[in-house]
């Protein structure tokens, strides 16, 4: 290629910095204070345990729904040592709303997010824990069950209303049933639960059930009034109506006399480099036999018969996967990598239940075999809840929160109707995936197509969808390659997210194992498109992604891209130098997009993601800050740059998206002569339910930092860089030279 300013690789080991922790607040009530008010809730809540009828229980178990004051979100104020003393079991929480008495938020007109523990307890243990609040306990200011208390706004007992959510039909219809349950755990209750569903009418579905990281999933048939019975059971945590599967758009065939698909005749340009794409199948006489194996499930899943609907669908998709939305009668690029195309759709999955077994059998393929880059079209049809997290979407984080594995998930097409109807679709509010969308044009001028689903997502992760890519529209359909030199037209999400994963799959075809998975998802969210007066945040999320690989292997004049990547340890903080060359004036961009994968909770959706990564920009290494004693703190000052403040409320945080958020993307402009030896430190906060601390055994992360510096009347800003810091950074160099398309 002409140009060869490719992106640098950071090849020095990060330096390591130092963390300094702030210490917490004072809890929004006194001990007498709530010796005064929440004594009476739980003796109201030890009533009401009592009289729960021994068959809804969970061997003998209640839940209470223990709501924390909005002044008590961070972690380091969970109430563990309350919970430890009182021997209650947490099962998961959720975000709620609340009009405190005091505390943060109190003088609000309008109620304060908060978080509503989930936990497990007998009517004995709860009478247990009264002495702890009466008159004579021994409980003092700093004592921390002391604390905990204070930090408490109201205690009850889960309800029926709590568990049944709306739009279940009054007719025997298919549900989904959400309890919690841990298979080492809670196995002693099961056969209780299965009899009490008998004895209120509701039928069971052997088989069809989901578990995943304390969370069971089921499949059931029950009228309202039998749904509402079965509510009782204690360790419920949700009934909902189950949803058909999600409408796959149906491509239709391109008419125009003389207009044909020309694919090339060579292999993918890295047979080694493999997408997964999960689909509705092949059809026997399909044309991309050279770059793809066509795989049938196994018959002990009882997915059916192929659907020709499905194949169609599942062509087009593969089509965009080897070569996006191509133009007739001109010979299709040669596809980056192979394809491994599973049909996981047939006769038998297109009632409400069968998306369990489409689901099923996406996990036993993902449980068996490691792939790099995934590509789903598919998935239920109904928008993202923020209170209960889909089966699809946990068995998804499970498989990639390792880093191993780029996935692109569509958001859906639902992008017409009235919120909150219009919101994105599981499983694209997968933390640690990317969740494509769909825009109108692959030129210059573009926008969201208005098919395309909105944000925002759950918190963490509002930003959805993370990009969109052309997907197709009316007057400029998405062309793919169908059978006999056919072309077919279509659009949707289904067609912009094989288009992204194409993109991510040929820089790594391109340039190596050099790139993990992880620094392809920032790269792409790095390098995407977007005016931030023409195109919403919640409608396209950071942009649309690089049309083609030079928009991203490539430096532009007057820029320079790094690339740091590696793995984070838990509580460990590391410092990314910023590569400003000396002798520049005027003004400097800096541009920064951090992505780490994690491991993941659905039992705690407002508190998702098990690891954050507070991310500090640093301008000037000379200045630090000294308190009222006059010392010196032991970092450089800080300053904003993710949109995000230090000391901002922790409520405040989660609203934004932020500090827990496994996607950072922000950019800055700064006078050159403010900036000396600028850098970003990365400080790792790992988390898991039920821990007020760090969990000793937390892994570390995958993460991925792109910094670009750009100046745009410098022209030699990327030579200049190499030449003031050679030690510290290399150009990427590709394996294999990039291809053009060639007119025929």
């Amino acid at each position: 290629m002409a140009n060869d300013r490719y992106f640098l690789g950071y090849t020095q080991t990060l330096s390591r910095a130092r963390f300094v922790s702030f210490p917490g607040g004072s809890p929004p009530y006194s001990i007498e204070k709530q010796r005064e008010r929440l004594l009476p809730q739980l003796q109201a809540l030890s009533k009401a345990a009592a009289d729960v009828p021994s068959k809804t229980t969970a061997n003998g178990q209640v839940v209470a729904v223990v709501s924390l004051n909005p002044q008590a979100l961070s972690r380091s104020a969970f109430p563990q040592a309350l919970l430890g003393q009182a021997d209650w079991r947490l099962l998961g929480s959720r975000a709620a709303w609340v009009k405190p008495e005091a505390g943060r938020g109190f003088d609000r007109d309008t109620p304060t997010l908060t978080t509503d523990l989930f936990v497990a307890t007998t009517p004995a243990k709860i009478t247990d824990a009264l002495p702890l609040l009466m008159a004579n306990a021994r409980l003092s200011e700093g004592d921390r069950v002391a604390e905990d208390f204070c930090n408490i706004e109201s205690v009850r007992l889960m309800s029926i209303e709590d568990r049944l959510k709306p739009g279940i039909p009054s007719e025997a219809d298919d549900l989904e049933l959400v309890l919690h349950y841990d298979a080492l755990t809670d196995a002693i209750w099961r056969d209780r639960f299965t009899r009490f569903a008998h004895d209120v009418d509701v039928q069971l579905d052997p088989g069809l059930e989901v578990a995943s990281r304390g969370l069971l999933f089921m499949t059931a048939t029950a009228t309202r009034d039998a749904a509402r019975q079965l509510a009782r059971f204690t360790f419920l945590r949700a009934i909902r109506p189950l949803p058909v599967p999600r409408p796959l758009e149906q491509p239709e065939l391109l008419r125009n006399v003389g207009k044909k698909a020309v694919l090339p005749k060579n292999g993918p340009v890295d047979a080694n480099v493999t997408i997964v794409i999960f689909d509705g199948g092949l059809p026997a006489s399909h044309p991309f036999k050279a770059w793809v194996r066509a795989i049938e499930p196994p018959p002990h899943h009882d997915i059916g018969s192929a659907v020709p609907a499905f194949q169609d669908h599942g062509l087009a998709v593969t089509s965009a996967a080897l070569f996006d939305s191509i133009t007739p009668n001109v010979v299709a690029p040669r596809p980056y990598a192979a394809i491994d195309h599973y049909r996981v759709l047939g006769t038998n999955t297109k009632g409400k239940k069968g998306h369990y077994r489409a689901l099923m059998l996406i996990d036993e393929i993902l449980s068996q075999r490691e792939y790099q880059f995934i590509s789903m079209s598919l998935g239920p049809p109904e928008p993202i809840d923020n209170d209960t997290v889909s089966p699809w979407t946990t068995l998804l984080d499970d498989h990639i929160g390792d880093g191993s594995t780029l996935a692109c998930v569509a958001v859906g097409n639902n992008g017409k109707e009235i919120h909150p109807a219009c919101r994105v679709m599981a499983p694209s509010d997968s933390v640690n995936a990317l969740g494509v969308g769909a825009c109108n044009a692959n030129g210059s001028s573009w926008e969201r197509a208005d098919y395309s689903a909105l944000g925002p997502g759950r918190s963490p992760g509002l930003i959805k969808p993370d990009v969109l890519h052309f997907g197709g529209y009316d007057g400029h359909p998405y062309l793919c390659a169908g059978t006999k030199g056919s072309v077919l037209q279509t659009q949707g999400t289904s067609f912009a997210t094989p288009g992204t994963i194409r993109i991510a799959a040929g820089i790594r075809a391109h340039f190596g194992s050099k790139l993990s998975p992880m620094v392809l998802k920032a790269l792409l969210v790095h390098c995407a498109e977007r005016d931030e007066t023409k195109h919403p945040v919640l409608e396209v999320g950071w942009g649309r992604v690089p049309q083609t690989l030079e928009r991203v292997a490539l430096c532009p004049p007057g820029s320079v891209r790094v690339i740091y990547a590696g793995k984070l340890p838990p509580g460990g903080v590391l410092r990314a130098p910023i590569l400003v060359p000396p002798g520049l004036t005027g003004n400097i961009g800096i541009r920064a997009t951090l992505c780490y994968s994690c491991q993941t909770d659905p039992v705690t959706p407002g508190d998702y993601t098990r690891a954050g990564v507070d991310i500090t920009f640093r301008p000037d290494a000379t200045r630090f800050a000294t308190d009222a004693k006059g010392k010196k703190s032991a970092n450089p000052m800080s300053d904003w740059f993710f949109k995000q403040h230090d000391h901002m409320p922790e409520d405040e945080r989660r609203l934004l998206a932020q500090k827990w958020n496994t996607v950072m993307h922000g950019e800055r402009s700064k006078r050159c002569a403010s900036l000396k030896d600028p850098c970003f430190d990365m400080h790792y906060i790992a988390r898991a339910p039920g821990l007020s601390t760090t969990p000793g055994s937390a892994p570390e992360v995958h993460y991925a930092l792109v910094v670009s510096v750009i100046q745009e009347k410098t022209a030699d800003l990327y030579e200049r860089v190499l030449a003031a810091f050679p030690k510290l950074v290399a150009a990427i160099q590709p394996l294999i030279s990039i291809e053009q398309p060639i007119a025929v």
